[in-house]
């Protein structure tokens, strides 16, 4: 806790954090009925989003960060290059920061355009799995997750995360054309 403080981390905001983390351990585990991903919410625009946008896509790659986090900042860009490049991949920003007008003002800043999510349902056991940020998570169009199973942590540049993106593209299955909801990236 020193340490958090002499790195400027004020004392309300890690107070906020553990009351955080303290209700995702006690939150249980709420994975739908078939084991997919499941989760309806807001974007941090106020705007509703839920997990039949993922039925689109090959690839969901969710991200958790946070406004006060440099590496999740530092690898923003490289995310929004990643998400204009890839037509079967949906990217979404998991925040579980302490600032949402920072936040929106650092997304801005960045240029993104993909969804920015607050944690609910299934999203809020995936915000603080691993205990550190960032912390990104991949899901097929069935919400199933793949890759690492604890999930990639630590921020990436715009080439290793196409590495593990086009490896985890040639591996997971077609969405489903049936199960598709109409949608626009």
């Amino acid at each position: 806790m020193k340490r958090l403080l002499k790195e400027g981390i004020s004392m309300k905001k890690m107070i906020r954090i553990l009351a955080v983390i303290l209700i995702a351990a006690l939150h249980p585990l709420t994975a739908s009925a078939d084991g997919g991903l499941s989760f309806k919410t807001t974007t941090l625009a106020g705007k509703s989003y839920s997990s039949d946008s993922m039925k689109n896509y090959k690839l969901t790659m969710v991200n958790v960060w946070a406004e006060w986090c440099n590496p999740c900042v530092w690898e923003i860009p490289f995310l929004q290059q990643l998400y204009a490049e890839y037509d079967n991949l949906l990217i979404l920003g998991l925040w579980i920061g302490s600032d949402k007008d920072g936040a929106i003002a650092t997304a801005e800043e960045a240029g993104v355009n993909y969804p920015l999510l607050i944690p609910a349902g299934d999203l809020v056991d995936y915000a603080y799995k691993s205990g550190s940020i960032p912390a990104t998570y991949f899901f097929d169009a069935n919400g199933k997750q793949v890759g690492e199973k604890d999930g990639y942590i630590g921020a990436r540049n715009h080439e290793s995360w196409k590495s593990i993106i086009d490896g985890l593209l040639a591996v997971v299955p077609d969405p489903d054309p049936s199960a598709s909801v109409t949608l626009s990236k």
